[in-house]
């Protein structure tokens, strides 16, 4: 499975090398005193195995640089943020740069924020500037619909790919903090054009609680999640400091890492880290393969029966079902070849691939795209791989004529519609049986 994997914190990161003291611009106030840390940041992400530079403008805003006499300075420590971001992707030789959309108002309480009519064309004043220099832009730590819907909005201008991310209640990842149901804010975002929803800036356990949500929703999704304690009310005032959070003990890369394996499991193709994250949290990520979900194979394992696109030479599409599908290994399936002479040779034109997996009770399954590889009968190879399939199907294996491998580059879930409207898999479940009874009886 193709997994985006974003970058870690920036202005925790930045406080910690530098030993800066915290204020209330937070990473701005740092780029200012301390430029190159920032330019020293990406590129360690980079190196850790990011595709995705953050730019520093999180906290870049008018209602924040006014109060300390730096309103005159917005454009330029964009532009900065831009530079420095754009020339680390470069020297990198790879990857994206996403020009970051802080919260108005604060972090964590969308009380602050101005109405979403208000909030727009502050937003699209940023998106104008960064519009020529990013890849794509990133909404970050949306704590409420409105808040959301306000940068969303602003954003209406720019042709862009668009991820918003939405930071969920630490104790129910189900809401924003707000206390809104976070499928009230996928609802609204269903409005615009928003190719992903992420999820940032909470704890992990209850992001991974919100992402049972976001699987359910059809949407490309992904996540990224801090590492404080806890938001302290402390915090959730205007212009308070990060001084009064406390970062967990018990979050090092590998735990983390262990949450993100999981979230790639419900279907995540976007992962990162969020505050009190840094290039070792994002190293141990990009190290693990995260391919196909457990669940996914579990499926494959209850129905193994696949249809399988090809491309036949000239370019017209086919599929066949496949009966015999097992899961080799969490990045490979395979199918035993028996009387499909035509899919072996769109195949050997062309080894890219789709299969789709359906569990026809719950009508939710997989869609899997990869390369595919054919072992022909009498290679070394078929005679270490036929017995998986004779374990399985007995002497039908000895019918297999050839059996083809297919490297997963993509994985994606798939539910019906009626899950959209809250039908729920134990109803979904009868329904099919009373069908399937029906037609059968």
């Amino acid at each position: 499975m193709t997994i985006t994997i974003l970058d870690g914190g920036m202005g925790q990161e930045l406080l910690a090398r530098t030993g800066a003291e915290p204020t209330g611009l937070w990473s701005t106030q740092v780029m200012i005193d301390f430029p190159d840390a920032v330019r020293s940041v990406h590129d360690d992400y980079f190196l850790a195995g990011s595709d995705v530079a953050t730019t520093n403008t999180y906290a870049i805003f008018h209602d924040r640089l006014d109060p300390v006499g730096k309103g005159d300075q917005f454009e330029e420590l964009h532009h900065q943020a831009l530079k420095i971001a754009k020339a680390s992707r470069d020297d990198h030789g790879a990857g994206q740069v996403a020009g970051s959309l802080g919260p108005l108002g604060w972090s964590y309480d969308a009380k602050f924020a101005p109405p979403a009519a208000e909030a727009a064309p502050l937003y699209a004043e940023i998106v104008a500037i960064h519009d020529p220099h990013v890849d794509l832009f990133l909404i970050e730590t949306m704590s409420g619909v409105d808040q959301a819907r306000g940068a969303l909005m602003g954003t209406d201008g720019s042709k862009l790919p668009v991820w918003l991310s939405l930071s969920v209640d630490d104790d129910n990842g189900t809401c924003l903090r707000s206390g809104e149901p976070l499928t009230e804010a996928v609802e609204m975002a269903s409005g615009y054009d928003v190719d992903a929803i992420l999820l940032n800036c909470s704890k992990p356990e209850a992001i991974s609680q919100g992402l049972d949500v976001m699987k359910e929703t059809g949407v490309r999704f992904g996540a990224y999640a801090n590492g404080f304690t806890s938001i302290s009310d402390s915090f959730k005032s205007s212009h308070a400091t990060v001084n009064v959070l406390s970062k967990r003990q018990d979050l090092g890369p590998e735990a983390y890492a262990d949450f993100a394996e999981t979230w790639a499991e419900k279907g995540a193709t976007i992962i990162g880290g969020c505050c009190e994250t840094g290039p070792a949290h994002i190293a141990e990520i990009a190290r693990r393969p995260m391919n196909i979900p457990k669940s996914i194979q579990e499926l494959i394992g209850r129905f193994p029966l696949g249809f399988v696109a090809t491309v036949i030479p000239g370019g017209r599409p086919a599929v066949s079902p496949k009966g015999t599908f097992l899961v080799l290994d969490d990045e490979t399936i395979a199918f035993g070849e028996i009387r499909s002479p035509q899919t072996i040779s769109n195949l050997s034109h062309s080894p890219e691939v789709e299969v789709n997996f359906v569990d026809v009770f719950t009508r939710k399954g997989a869609r899997i795209r990869g390369s595919a590889v054919i072992v022909r009968r009498g290679s070394d190879e078929f005679a270490r791989l036929q017995p998986k399939f004779a374990d399985i199907w007995g002497d039908l294996a000895n019918r297999i004529n050839a059996i083809v491998k297919i490297s997963a580059d993509e994985v994606k879930p798939l539910s019906t519609p009626p899950y959209d409207d809250g039908v729920t898999e134990e109803e979904m479940i009868a329904l099919y049986k009373a069908k399937f009874a029906e037609m059968y009886p």
